[in-house]
């Protein structure tokens, strides 16, 4: 009987793992159907280069959710860097959507530059002794940064992606508002060791991808519908 029980600290590490492994799942399934819903009206719509950026973006967050969902059989450091990157892709394709969408010319080369000094921070944390929750903040000063960008492009672009309160641009406002937030907490938890909060912390980020996804990417496809809509009038 001895033999066949977990040690107590196994427990909520394999509790844990199995919440994350559940979240992550969620997220792929919502992400397949958004990214598959972008591409379809993105194929059967005219083929602006703003609607290519917005399905590609949906595949690349839905990939980031599979290496997340993968990160445990991956290399450690290859498990460490590639999910969070391709978020971070993902986060500027949107990007570069928005700006497509408001009219400007996109700019590639802000965001490969983002995406580097993303990658060498990460790489940096690599060598750091216990760097989850400065590694949480520094990963919401990224995507909350590009998240306000794109907001402020769209707020610059045809008022169907802005004026309503579930308009696109007030989702990316959203989403830069909770990186805030999480950004403020996770340098809480850092300085006062509250473990509990920062698994509570990690779960809601989790979940808030789910959240963000369905309400941006439904903000997109009724602006574009209404859009379509006055064209036509």
């Amino acid at each position: 009987r001895l033999a066949r029980r977990r040690p107590p600290t196994q427990r909520p590490v394999t509790r844990r793992m199995n919440q994350e492994t559940i979240t992550y799942l969620t997220n792929i399934v919502i992400g397949v159907i958004l990214a598959a819903l972008a591409t379809n009206y993105w194929w059967q719509r005219r083929r602006s280069r703003g609607k290519t950026c917005w399905a590609i973006a949906a595949w690349v967050l839905t990939a980031a959710d599979v290496l997340f969902a993968t990160r445990q059989v991956l290399p450690h450091a290859l498990g460490r860097l590639l999910p969070t990157l391709c978020v971070t892709a993902g986060q500027i394709v949107l990007l570069l959507g928005a700006q497509k969408t408001a009219g400007m010319e996109p700019r590639w080369r802000i965001g490969a530059a983002v995406l580097l000094l993303h990658a060498a921070g990460l790489i940096g944390f690599l060598f750091v002794a216990s760097p989850s929750m400065l590694r949480m903040a520094f990963n919401g000063l990224i995507w909350g940064g590009l998240a306000v960008l794109s907001g402020l492009c769209l707020r610059d672009g045809a008022t169907y992606f802005w004026r309503s309160l579930f308009a696109p641009a007030w989702a990316f406002f959203a989403h830069a508002a909770f990186h805030a937030l999480r950004v403020v907490l996770a340098i809480l938890c850092a300085q006062n060791d509250w473990s509990r909060a920062a698994d509570v912390l990690q779960v809601a980020g989790d979940l808030e991808v789910s959240f963000f996804m369905v309400a941006l990417f439904g903000g997109l496809l009724i602006a574009h519908l209404q859009q379509q809509h006055e064209e036509l009038m």
